[in-house]
């Protein structure tokens, strides 16, 4: 662009011989203090110092805005090692212990050359490199988008956006524009899943209809929630810190804190209430507490109770029929055996008398 800007044609220009003057002093410039070994220091005021690596530059450049350095002479390399360190060197070339090596073996054996003869037919030498367009598109939020996403990450106001790094970026603003490219996720955001967490759980433990509560090793109450509010009768303000005991036995509960046992799925009845639960009890070591879990199964129960009872009375129905039908069968039995005996007599009778007429022909 510069060169069309100066309306430079490199076709139309003539070759010209190298106008630099050849120095043998820049050979050490691609290892790192080589610029410091070439400088002619004549007095000590100056203090010639190099220092390489992003971290080593960084805490320099600090301690000369603080004021703590001063008559320095710098040679600074972002590059850890120098220039033969740098970010195009093949990842898998060399050795830069090796390069530095093969540099300053170069340099000893051309020191005592004529810089001429070092440099002869550099004029052949292919300087010409051809890059590639390699801009990664990226596209920027806007204001109103990044606020979006800080806002469903619960990054509501300034405040919350707690800029903590756990997520890789300096920023909370960065990482919603890391989201907003697709180059990373909101769960990777600690505070965020971490508050999420909590949410769910409070949803849980406020929606639930099972009788949570739970226990500190006194036995008061810590937390209370709805369903054991609508079941016990009381609100949870009203119980918390308070003894357990100002609502019911509390036995098992020292069970679990004496043992460090769970308990689990065992049936219990709380007639004052007028309920029946199963109750589960879990010993939480690391915060010394226990949540406690009460399934009411208080309707399943009562729905028990009166199947039995329709099987009872079904069954004294069928016994009474049975013993009905045992007394009408005795009657039966009863009234069919006086008949045949009757019947027996009169018939024993008509055959004596028919026998007695036969006789008196004869």
């Amino acid at each position: 662009h510069w060169l069309k800007e100066e309306k430079i044609k490199l076709s139309t220009l003539c070759s010209e011989p190298f106008e630099r003057i050849p120095s043998k002093r820049g050979r050490r410039f691609p290892i790192a203090g080589g610029i410091e070994r070439n400088i002619n220091q004549k007095d000590d005021f100056y203090e010639v110092i190099h220092v390489d690596g992003m971290e080593e530059c960084i805490e320099l450049l600090e301690n000369l805005s603080d004021g703590d350095l001063h008559h320095l002479f710098i040679e600074m390399n972002i590059c850890k090692g120098g220039c033969l360190n740098g970010p195009v060197m093949p990842k898998n070339g060399e050795s830069l212990h090796l390069r530095q090596h093969r540099v300053k073996e170069y340099v000893k054996k051309s020191d005592s050359l004529p810089c001429k003869q070092i440099f002869k037919n550099i004029e052949y030498i292919d300087v010409r490199k051809r890059f590639f367009d390699r801009t990664f598109p990226k596209k920027e939020a806007s204001e109103e988008e990044i606020k979006k996403i800080l806002k469903t990450m619960g990054k509501r106001e300034k405040q919350d956006e707690l800029n903590c790094g756990a997520c890789g970026y300096n920023t909370c603003r960065e990482k919603a524009q890391a989201v907003f490219e697709g180059m990373s996720q909101m769960s990777m955001c600690m505070p965020y899943m971490r508050s999420k967490a909590e949410s769910l759980t409070n949803i849980i433990f406020g929606t639930s209809p099972n009788i949570i509560f739970i226990l500190d090793e006194e036995m008061n109450v810590k937390e209370f929630n709805p369903s054991a509010e609508k079941v016990f009768q009381i609100k949870a303000q009203e119980i918390k810190e308070k003894p357990i005991t100002l609502l019911m036995d509390d036995d098992y509960f020292q069970q679990v804190k004496k043992t460090k046992q769970n308990l689990y799925n065992q049936k219990v009845v709380y007639n004052h209430y007028g309920i029946v639960v199963i109750l589960n009890v879990l010993y939480l070591e690391k915060e010394n507490i226990m949540l406690v879990i009460m399934n009411n199964i208080t309707v399943q129960e009562k729905n028990k109770e009166e199947l039995a009872r329709v099987k009872e009375k079904t069954l004294n129905a069928a016994q009474d029929v049975i013993d009905k039908q045992m007394r009408v069968a005795q009657e039966i039995a009863s009234l069919l055996g006086e008949t045949t005996a009757e019947t027996k007599v009169t018939l024993t009778k008509l055959k004596n008398i028919v026998m007695g007429e036969v006789g008196e022909d004869e």
